[in-house]
């Protein structure tokens, strides 16, 4: 009887060691992410879920941060993710298609052309809460570069943008042969073309076709120099293109183009053929945003100034124009069915963007680590210039258009360039069109 009892007790406390044991793995086993649970929902265990993703392929930066930094580091990130990517040069008509025909991809590079309507649409999601909450917003320096007009974060990137400005860049040769120094006020500047003019050489080049120079920067950076109050009120619609400080500015190109100052043909030159005419000798300054610099330093012994201000009141260089927009770098399709791991994609995107500029010695708003010196004496000294601006006014078309409207000044601005049309018929065109805008529409 005493043998039977000991047999029943050691088969109860194994009974109860099982139980114990199975509570303790049960406690013990680590939680599975979302990932994991929606891939086996959706897959089952095995398979890897699957997304869609557009990037920008336009040129050669862009193609280098996907196949070399991006698709190379995949696999060791997101070993359970598969991803098809599909590479635009057109990403504002492509994400437009998608957008309309309710296609859009788990990720893509948003722009600003597009970015309006997809939000205005609920199909790009607010990241805000998502890399407030994970700390990914922590990277950044200047953490309100991300943040658009209503209050959200609608894209993630380096923000390796908000540090190119519009530059005139010169041959010190040329300049020295005619003994001419950097112009310090636009009367300067223009004192110098009229020198070049006299002696048969071109004084500035300048991409004409779409009106790229003019549209992107020129236009708005002569405004901001006559008058940054002014160029601040028509980034933020409180005044239009019949404002008499805007039609000056834009008679300042007009009057540049009668005396000759940019090429023959202007309205034609696409950017390779305006990099050569610099790079040859062909013209002794361009105008041009500053991510062409490494082109136009081994081309040429190159300098590098401001546009002039023609203002007494503004110094040249302590207001400088910013590209990019908040709604420029990876979004995410609020509507995906892999939201919060398409996020996770878009901060690794981002991610890796940084490292590649980073490598290079770009200045970044996201931090990183280690990153290389900057080696260039022309951008050192460009950056020196950057870091004494007192005020950053944002690009005009990309933070203050939408796509229609965008489309209608690179076709005026094209037209201001062919010349025979005047900052008057700019106006009288271009200001009823603005005055339709919807960017400012919530």
């Amino acid at each position: 009887m005493k043998k039977k009892n000991i047999c029943i007790t050691l088969m109860f406390s194994l009974v109860l060691g099982l139980c114990a044991c199975s509570q303790e793995s049960d406690s013990d086993r680590p939680e599975r992410s979302e990932t994991e649970v929606r891939k086996e929902e959706v897959f089952g265990e095995g398979e890897k879920i699957k997304l869609r993703g557009v990037y920008l392929n336009g040129d050669e930066v862009q193609n280098d941060i996907m196949d070399n930094y991006i698709k190379k580091n995949w696999t060791e990130r997101f070993p359970d993710v598969e991803i098809e990517w599909e590479g635009t040069g057109d990403l504002t008509n492509l994400l437009k298609t998608y957008s309309a025909t309710g296609d859009l991809p788990d990720i893509w590079y948003s722009d600003a052309a597009s970015a309006t309507a997809i939000i205005n649409a609920g199909n790009q999601l607010n990241l805000a809460d998502h890399i407030t909450e994970d700390h990914f917003i922590d990277h950044y320096v200047n953490p309100e570069a991300l943040y658009y007009s209503d209050g959200g974060i609608y894209a993630v990137s380096s923000g390796i943008d908000a540090f190119y400005t519009p530059a005139i860049y010169y041959n010190k040769k040329i300049f020295e042969q005619y003994e001419l120094t950097e112009p310090e006020t636009y009367d300067e500047l223009i004192q110098v073309c009229q020198t070049l003019i006299d002696d048969g050489i071109t004084p500035i080049s300048i991409v004409g076709t779409t009106g790229w120079s003019v549209r992107n920067f020129l236009f708005f950076t002569i405004l901001m120099n006559d008058d940054p109050k002014a160029a601040q009120a028509l980034l933020s619609n409180e005044i239009d293109f019949s404002d008499e400080r805007v039609v000056n500015a834009l008679k300042k190109i007009e009057d540049m183009l009668n005396m000759g100052c940019f090429p023959e043909g202007v309205a034609n030159i696409d950017f390779s053929t305006h990099m050569a005419l610099y790079a040859e000798g062909k013209t002794a300054m361009i105008a041009t945003m500053s991510w062409g610099y490494p082109e136009l330093e081994t081309a040429q012994d190159t300098g590098v100034f401001m546009w002039p201000s023609s203002n007494p009141q503004v110094k040249t260089g302590q207001v400088l124009q910013i590209w990019g927009s908040s709604l420029n770098g990876w979004a995410v399709n609020s509507r995906s069915e892999n939201r919060d791991l398409a996020v996770q994609v878009a901060e690794y995107c981002t991610e890796q963007e940084a490292f590649r500029h980073a490598a290079q010695g770009s200045s970044l708003n996201f931090k990183t680590e280690n990153p290389a010196e900057v080696t260039s004496e022309l951008e050192k000294e460009r950056m020196a210039i950057y870091n004494n601006a007192e005020q950053y006014i944002k690009t005009l078309h990309l933070n203050a258009m939408d796509s229609a409207v965008a489309a209608e000044f690179a076709t005026y601005t094209n037209l201001l360039l062919a010349g025979d049309y005047t900052a008057e018929q700019f106006v009288k065109d271009f200001n009823p069109i603005w005055k339709e805008n919807t960017w400012f529409e919530k």
